[in-house]
């Protein structure tokens, strides 16, 4: 039998590549192990010469604690509104009612530890201050997302969520809803409280609650740049990041007179009757929103309407869906309990389906008809 190859070894080899000179062995051998002029090898996952990697900078957690989703505090500065007591504690109590599945702690937290502040802040929950997600809170002691205005499930105490609810149901009731609906609508989201023409056009319950919104200062820079002759100064200048765009989504379409406002071209402000979505028109007559792009979408009378057609066709359909009227009402389905933004619609989001060779951008997103607006 043959015997197996022995590869023989030298401090000096003139083939191969496995005895190689390495940038921590030294390429001669002083014949004593012991005081060996090897350098240690480098570090796991780097390489010699590479510099070191910065370090992640630290998150202060007392600041936010534990933020959900964009923190749209900024946005809610913007608009004029000011941090109240106890944030914080309030902040610790949404999640803590999120973990045990009682929605109202955050609330409670917040009106608990308001009695123990000092600082001479506005006290939590009243009129234009917001919530430690920025949500803002109206004259009856219930905040709104100070984007697109709709009421979410924040209050400024305890008694002012109870007296929601039971007023929210009473109003439902007298509107000919029933027993079910009624429970677990929302009055204010309702189409009773605002239409869905008007929530097209940029109104909101937080106007009805006597506070400003993003989506209403849309709405009136359109209203003064439709007379014409307008001076720039009146305007709002309205950024991307106000209408909900991180770094996570491309840019919207830019608009062509420099700033945002509702309408139905490219670069237009535009709100989607099902589920109340605001995003900005692209070029192929798409809505651009936060969370993809919409390419079908309803009307107010619960008609399918698709923007998957030519440029052309899209901005048609969407000068057809700014005009259309008379809400549907009766027939919304999955309301959020106490309130919120649940719809009964429910938005899909295809997020494995690439939309560019359409135009847009993200998750297409599909607005079925037949639901409501978040009762």
């Amino acid at each position: 039998m043959a015997i197996p190859y022995q590869p023989t070894f030298t401090v000096n080899p003139k083939y191969g590549f496995r005895y190689l000179a390495q940038p921590h062995i030294p390429n001669i051998s002083n014949g004593n192990l012991n005081t060996s002029q090897a350098t240690p090898p480098p570090a796991m996952g780097t390489q010699q010469g590479t510099p070191p990697q910065p370090q992640q900078q630290q998150v202060n957690y007392m600041d936010d604690p534990f933020p959900q989703g964009i923190d749209k505090r900024p946005i809610a500065q913007s608009l004029g509104y000011t941090a109240p007591r106890n944030n914080i504690a309030a902040g610790l109590g949404t999640m803590l009612g999120m973990a045990t599945g009682v929605p109202f702690l955050g609330t409670m937290a917040g009106a608990a530890a308001d009695k123990l502040d000092q600082s001479g802040k506005p006290a939590y929950g009243s009129f234009g201050t917001y919530d430690v997600q920025g949500n803002v809170f109206g004259e009856a002691g219930r905040a709104y997302d100070p984007i697109t205005g709709s009421a979410v499930a924040s209050y400024a105490s305890p008694q002012d969520a109870y007296g929601t609810v039971t007023s929210g149901y009473n109003k439902l009731r007298a509107e000919g809803e029933g027993i079910g609906s009624s429970l677990l609508g929302s009055y204010d989201n309702s189409v009773y409280n605002v239409s869905r023409q008007d929530r097209m056009a940029g109104y909101s319950p937080a106007e009805v609650a006597g506070l400003n919104t993003i989506n209403a200062q849309a709405r009136r820079n359109a209203e003064i740049m439709s007379q014409g002759d307008y001076d720039e100064a009146d305007l709002a200048n309205i950024s991307a990041a106000q209408l909900e765009f991180t770094n996570a989504r491309p840019a919207p379409t830019a608009p062509s007179s420099g700033f945002y406002a509702y309408g139905t071209g490219a670069g237009d402000v535009f709100t989607t009757a099902p589920s109340y979505q605001t995003g900005v028109i692209n070029e192929m007559g798409q809505i651009e929103t936060p969370s993809g792009t919409v390419v079908q979408t309803t009307d107010t009378q619960g008609n399918t309407v698709s923007l998957l057609g030519t440029p052309e066709e899209n901005f048609s359909n969407l000068d057809y869906l700014s005009n259309t009227s008379d809400d549907f009402q009766s027939s919304d389905t999955g309301f959020g309990v106490g309130g919120g933004t649940s719809f009964g619609e429910q938005v899909k989001q295809e997020a494995a389906v690439d939309i560019d060779a359409f135009g847009g951008s993200g998750p297409m997103i599909s607005e079925g008809g037949g639901g409501g607006g978040g009762k």
